[in-house]
């Protein structure tokens, strides 16, 4: 019965007459877990641009249901959210969008072993400039009334939109973005910016002046709108500024981190650090050294270097423990090392981000010939013996 309701509500929601109890049942439902936000985001996505709505002849469907029924019993788990999208497609949309589905997914259940480390769970907030914070639930659109400009909310997504008012004075918000979660903004000025998790950004609702400046606390992207007449800065409270006219860049300011890490993806550039400066050029980067005032710039593939917002983790020759500090930014977990040789392993590969945080642990395991033991939330790594 509760598929059948949650398959009830996705379907209104796709078909926009989701209203009352049930839309709030439904944001209750997406609030509960990654999973079902997941699930809703790849459903709606799937649904919006028509996949799997193509004509199927009764055999062809007949057949793959058939194929479907018979993987489904062989695999040994069955997530819920699969059954819930499985009724909404027999329900609303019919049997070849099941088609389509069954032949895209992979079925398993989640792992419900106790020693199983899942993603953090937080809630992306917005502290507007009266200093109210407004929870962003990812399945919620509304508008947010600010000084000089509205923002629209809208999935994953806050949206300002400037207003014709006399207001002079530069209004502030926060988007604060916890452990496992990440978040986009688009700002008044059409910049975008893609939050990491652990991450804070402070901007004006409306830009004001001959100059554009917002505040880093963790990492983002930045793709800057171009503005010859207001550079934009990005600072991170360290002595540390990047400035641009029109660009995207990565930048890594976490206050626990040794180093400040600016690389260019396109455009061009100007790291000020404790009043020296260099310019930048395409896939490089910049590394500052907090303790030591220093910095060294090199080429790398910058790509590499903001994968993580297309949900992906890749390291290139970097030490375990600068791995692990990113996968603990993501996953709920704590590391503990053997000794110090074990955080100086180096490392070269990818993974998934959403990826069973056990099943990449073992592949780090494997290559770097480790030890890992996993107790509850704990992970302990070790030389092999």
């Amino acid at each position: 019965m509760k598929c059948f309701q949650i398959s009830r509500w996705l379907a209104s929601d796709m078909a926009g007459t989701l209203a009352g109890s049930d839309r709030e049942a439904l944001d209750k439902w997406l609030a509960e877990s990654e999973a079902n936000r997941e699930t809703y985001r790849e459903f709606k996505q799937d649904f919006l641009c028509g996949k799997g709505m193509g004509p199927y002849s009764d055999e062809e469907v007949e057949h793959q249901l058939s194929l479907f029924y018979r993987h489904r019993t062989r695999s040994r788990r069955i997530p819920f959210y699969y059954y819930a999208v499985a009724s909404v497609v027999l329900l609303v949309i019919g049997f070849s969008v099941l088609l389509y589905w069954g032949m895209r997914r992979d079925y398993s259940l989640p792992d419900t072993s106790p020693a199983s480390i899942q993603v953090a769970q937080g809630q992306v907030m917005l502290e507007l400039s009266s200093g109210e914070r407004v929870g962003l639930v990812d399945s919620i659109h509304f508008e947010i009334k600010e000084p000089s400009g509205n923002i629209w909310v809208s999935g994953e997504e806050l949206c300002y939109r400037e207003r014709d008012t006399l207001l002079c004075e530069e209004v502030y918000n926060t988007l604060l973005v916890p452990r496992g979660a990440e978040y986009k903004v688009s700002l008044a000025d059409g910049t975008l910016v893609w939050l990491n998790s652990e991450s804070e950004l402070r901007y004006p609702v409306r830009f004001s002046g001959n100059r554009r400046t917002v505040y880093l606390k963790g990492e983002g992207y930045f793709v800057v709108a171009p503005d010859k007449d207001r550079p934009f800065t990005v600072s991170t409270g360290d002595d540390v500024d990047v400035r641009v006219l029109g660009t995207k860049f990565n930048v890594s300011a976490y206050a626990g981190d040794e180093e400040i890490v600016t690389t260019l993806a396109e455009g061009s550039v100007e790291i000020v650090m404790y009043g020296d400066s260099t310019r930048m050029q395409p896939d490089e980067q910049v590394v500052f050294n907090k303790k030591e005032k220093t910095f060294y710039r090199g080429e790398v593939d910058a790509s590499v270097y903001s994968a993580w917002k297309d949900g992906k983790f890749i390291f290139e020759d970097q030490p375990l423990e600068r791995i692990m500090e990113r996968l603990k930014r993501w996953y709920d977990m704590e590391v503990f090392y053997a000794n110090d040789e074990v955080r100086e392993y180096r490392l070269t590969g990818d993974l998934k981000k959403y990826e069973n945080f056990e099943q990449a642990v073992r592949m780090i395991e494997e290559v770097a010939d480790l030890e890992v033991d996993i107790n509850n939330k704990c992970v302990i790594i070790s030389a092999r013996q």
